[in-house]
């Protein structure tokens, strides 16, 4: 986002199903309230947030392996892959009683998804739409 004139520090994309965006802000008030009751163990770290871009995903991935990749937040994630987490999460959470499961919401495992990826893919889905950014500290609401 730094390459961008001018440079925005934070884009900002808003989900058009609301009982997914409920669901994904169950799952972050979650994790938010387990990593403080030290039930998710590190702290953040821009390197192991690098190395994580690389990991491997298989498409086809069983449920029981959703649902581990979509709680597995390392000691090093960057804030896209927390984002594409809680969403995946909220979306089985929605989808708890259903066989099958839903697809993924996103094309890409969201333990690997670095925040230019997670910007193109919302930019491109009908799930998500543009909502506003942070520029020279300041956010700018469309």
């Amino acid at each position: 986002m730094s390459l961008e004139k001018p440079p925005r520090t934070a884009m900002v994309f808003s989900c058009r199903d609301t009982e997914l965006g409920f669901a994904a802000a169950l799952a972050a008030k979650q994790f938010y309230f387990d990593k403080l009751g030290d039930e998710i163990d590190g702290s953040y770290s821009a390197w192991n947030a690098m190395l994580s871009a690389f990991k491997n995903w298989k498409a086809n991935d069983t449920l029981q392996a959703r649902i581990n990749e979509s709680i597995a937040i390392g000691s090093g994630s960057f804030c896209s892959q927390f984002a594409a987490n809680a969403y995946e999460v909220g979306n089985l959470y929605n989808a708890a009683n259903l066989v099958p499961p839903p697809p993924a919401i996103f094309n890409r495992q969201p333990s690997a998804m670095t925040p230019a990826e997670l910007a193109t893919f919302c930019a491109a889905s009908p799930r998500f739409f543009f909502a506003g950014f942070w520029e020279d500290g300041r956010e700018v609401r469309l």
